[in-house]
């Protein structure tokens, strides 16, 4: 790694506990770089990578970031904006410059310096909405679903009416045997 050095897999904490990371964070020049694939996932973002100008896309909610790789210029909803680091490719992942994504993204970031780990915190209020809007679409889904299922109920025709009748031949039956049974001891 040039210039730079690798934080442990668990140097990056946050409140919403689901951050996992396939290659570890970097720290290049005072900067914690982080790969683009964890971030996406653990905050729930949506990604697009355009290959021909190796230019990434991080959207979220109403907040729209444009990355080039080795480019220090984002745009944030159009808006040009220079940072002091950049994103690039390492070890075949795109890394990302944390605090910026993080904090564009209206997370907080702390470094701890003692423990050398970094804690990103997301507002409750915001998780709690994300967390609700998720709620409602899968209850959504299961209602659908529901009603895909009693449609489907209805259509299908049934002759049992639910109810159960005891059989009481006891000639066909003989002491839990019925006569077929009796014939293969006779063999």
């Amino acid at each position: 790694m040039e210039n730079g050095r690798a934080l442990t897999f668990d140097s990056i904490i946050s409140n919403r506990k689901n951050i996992k990371f396939d290659t570890p964070p970097v720290i290049k020049g005072d900067r914690t770089l982080v790969p683009l694939r964890a971030i996406s996932e653990g905050f729930k973002v949506d990604v697009e990578w355009n290959g021909d100008d190796r230019e990434v896309t991080i959207t979220k909610g109403d907040k729209k970031i444009l990355i080039q790789i080795y480019s220090n210029i984002i745009f944030v909803n159009g808006e040009q904006i220079e940072i002091d680091s950049k994103a690039e490719v390492m070890t075949g992942r795109t890394y990302v410059p944390l605090r910026f994504i993080a904090e564009t993204l209206g997370i907080d970031v702390e470094w701890d310096q003692e423990t050398q780990t970094i804690e990103l915190k997301e507002d409750l209020e915001t998780l709690k909405n994300e967390y609700k809007e998720e709620f409602e679409e899968l209850k959504e889904e299961y209602n659908d679903d529901l009603e895909d299922f009693k449609e489907d109920s209805e259509e299908t025709e049934s002759d049992f009416d639910g109810t159960i009748e005891q059989h009481d031949d006891n000639e066909e039956y003989e002491d839990g045997k019925d006569e077929d049974d009796e014939d293969d001891d006779d063999e």
